[in-house]
């Protein structure tokens, strides 16, 4: 809990300076959506998806907030048909390998397969 809230304190910090800045709208994000579907906070979860929204308009060819807001997605029920799209667009962008490793579960599961 408290590496939660310094990291977002860093975060929000971040984006204070630099309200678009891809990488801390992506973290605070997943710590909002993290924080929020753990203890059934639907606001939480609503700014976190908010957040991952905003950095994917802010870095569309980034493949880290498609990354987590893919996996956000996989997690809610009924949302399969957008993880497989922000899934896919994801691969397309060409992850590193450790965001591929992130990923591998997920992709397994829609049966989605990375190429290269």
């Amino acid at each position: 809990m408290l590496f939660r809230s310094a990291a977002l304190a860093a975060y929000n910090q971040v984006l204070n300076l630099t309200p678009t800045n891809a990488t801390a709208l992506t973290q605070v994000g997943w710590l909002d959506y993290s924080a929020g579907s753990s203890s059934r906070n639907e606001t939480l979860v609503a700014l976190g998806i908010h957040d991952l929204r905003q950095a994917i308009a802010s870095a569309p060819t980034n493949p880290a907030p498609r990354l987590y807001y893919a996996i956000v997605a996989f997690n809610t029920p009924r949302d399969e048909a957008l993880a497989r799209q922000l899934f896919t667009t994801f691969l397309a962008l060409g992850p590193t390998k450790a965001q591929l490793a992130l990923a591998a579960p997920y992709l397994a599961k829609l049966g989605l397969v990375p190429q290269g």
